[in-house]
């Protein structure tokens, strides 16, 4: 599994999504335009550490949405 995510053109359709989708700052506060800056650096990096199975992923970040109810 891991080979198939490594493959950068995976790793680029994925990061295309994001993008599209407006992503934003994750909890490292790189902004999708930073990221876009050295997406090739980025990717193959990436697909290294998926390759070497050493890719440790950084705590997803949590917004709390206020709702119209109060909670």
């Amino acid at each position: 599994m891991y080979q198939q995510l490594a493959r950068k053109e995976n790793l680029h359709h994925a990061f295309l999504r994001v993008k599209k989708n407006g992503g934003c700052f994750g909890i490292d506060k790189v902004s999708i335009e930073k990221f876009e800056r050295y997406l090739a650096s980025h990717l193959q990096e990436l697909s290294r550490l998926l390759t070497q199975e050493r890719y440790k992923p950084l705590p997803v970040r949590r917004v709390l949405i206020p709702k119209t109810n109060g909670k």
